[in-house]
């Protein structure tokens, strides 16, 4: 039986690593690890030796890697790890999109047929002149998609583009549901969001040729009569930046550039107006009514990080919010008061104000059965339009008990709100 020589492996194992800078790394500072604790990410001058890790396990050279916990701590260590790169890059674009194929037991409610729906994928991939790439994912049982840009392109074309060709339709294994991409669901798409807030990390995806994996796992695949076959890519082809922009523009029917005030073809920011709301929001009436904060407050102690910050961009808005974050913040296990100031303030500089209704339901699902939907643009305007009744109604009552009360500018504010908004039983502010 013929063995690699320790020179060509050696070979293989550098080619590979050169691929995984050159075509995976966004040339973030943080990197996601393989680890029993969740919500942590890690940093490291040399990525090189990281990736060593990542390919050869413990029998790589250690390197110092610090270790950032949820809670904003860190540690040091030198254990190699199975290793992630995020997307976006910190320049609000992407070498890459990824479509992650749920299979197996490892997950709740996987697609029935994990295969049939890559195949069916790659098809319409290669009708519509997309080159893409199959890995098998570190479970076995999985399939990433990955499909390259010759030039980095915005986080909103990434996501848009896969969200276009990720199926709704594919059956999952339990209670007759299908995937829902848009809430990861059966199918997830890298990146995760249109836009990354400055500082923020985006979603990291595992990346291929990892040590340690069942085998089969963490490979490229291609199509050969019928049947899947590994195969090594020298290379990875990427797709023409102008043809992700033109195919978003053609087949994405939402409106461009509302969710973050970014076009979603340029990437470019629309001028930032600051946020000025009307009037001061009423607290109770928006936790009351939104759909996705009662979410939060059910769940605090298993919230995602990504729901943290979309509550934190609500609360942030709202009169005594911060103490109200760090209420609905201190029952998960990692809670840092620190960590959590920072974020409030990080939403709170955000120039686009609260964060706004269509954002939320890009991940949430409980938005589709909200009272509010399609009436506010933000949850915070629930609290907006409650003050301008409150108001209307106290100045109201004050003029009929004294027809020559002053209007104030605010009560003149919450009447000329109210002329636009609808009337409950067709008449009345109330």
């Amino acid at each position: 039986m013929k063995h690699n020589s320790p020179t060509k492996l050696e070979s293989l194992i550098q080619k590979r690593l050169e691929k995984l800078k050159r075509y995976f790394w966004n040339e973030t500072t943080r990197f996601g690890i393989k680890s029993e604790q969740k919500g942590l990410s890690a940093s490291c001058q040399d990525i090189d030796r990281v990736l060593l890790g990542h390919l050869l396990g413990p029998v790589s050279k250690p390197v110092n890697i610090t270790v950032h916990k949820a809670d904003g701590t860190t540690y040091l260590t030198t254990k190699p790890y199975r290793t992630g790169f995020y997307a976006p890059g910190s320049n609000g674009k992407t070498k890459w999109l990824a479509l992650d194929f749920d299979g197996g037991k490892a997950h709740a409610n996987p697609l029935r047929d994990a295969d049939g729906t890559v195949r069916n994928v790659l098809k319409k991939l290669e009708e519509a002149g997309f080159k893409s790439y199959l890995e098998k994912s570190g479970g076995g049982e999985g399939w990433h998609i990955w499909i390259f840009f010759r030039e980095p392109v915005p986080c909103a074309i990434a996501r848009k583009l896969g969200l276009l060709f990720a199926p709704t339709d594919a059956p999952l294994v339990k209670d007759g549901k299908v995937a829902k991409p848009k809430s990861n669901q059966g199918i997830e798409v890298f990146p995760k969001q249109f836009a990354v807030e400055a500082g923020g990390l985006g979603n990291f995806v595992w990346l291929p040729w990892a040590y340690g994996v069942p085998k089969g796992a963490s490979q490229f695949y291609r199509e050969r009569n019928g049947q899947f076959e590994p195969f090594e890519p020298k290379e990875f082809i990427g797709n023409p930046t102008e043809a992700a922009e033109e195919y978003v523009r053609a087949n994405w029917k939402e409106q461009l550039g509302t969710e973050n005030k970014t076009d979603l073809v340029s990437g470019k920011l629309f001028p930032a107006n600051p946020y000025n709301p009307p009037l001061p929001p009423d607290t109770a009436p928006v936790l009351k009514g939104c759909e996705f904060l009662k979410h939060c407050n059910k769940e605090r102690e298993h919230l995602s990080e990504s729901e943290w910050y979309s509550m934190a961009g609500i609360m942030a808005f709202l009169p005594e919010g911060r103490a109200r974050f760090h209420k609905y913040s201190r029952d998960y296990s990692g809670y840092s008061s620190t960590e959590s100031n920072k974020k409030f303030d990080q939403a709170k500089a955000a120039a686009s104000g609260p964060r706004t209704c269509n954002n939320i339901a890009e991940n949430f699902d409980g938005c589709a059965c909200c009272e509010y939907r399609d009436k506010v643009r933000t949850p915070v305007q629930i609290g907006i339009n409650a003050a301008a009744r409150r108001l209307a109604n106290e100045i109201l009552t004050k003029v009929d008990e004294d027809p020559g009360s002053p209007l104030e500018p605010q009560n003149i504010t919450a009447l000329s709100i109210l002329l636009i908004l609808p009337r409950k039983n067709g008449h009345g502010f109330c």
